[in-house]
């Protein structure tokens, strides 16, 4: 996994914070994950407002 992707998603830390509560059983998928390529994505919408005067 490559550096960048895992700090801007984080996703190590929520792997690992899903492993805590029980939501995955395999540890062992964080490092799969890293072994191939691997494709995430981010939307952000940004909006702005004026209020009249």
């Amino acid at each position: 996994m490559s550096q960048p992707a895992d700090q801007l998603f984080g996703l190590r830390r929520n792997v690992a914070r899903a492993i805590d509560v029980g939501y995955l059983d395999v540890e062992e998928w964080i490092e799969g994950v890293g072994s191939r390529p691997f494709l995430a994505t981010a939307l952000l919408f940004l909006v702005t407002a004026e209020v009249p005067a």
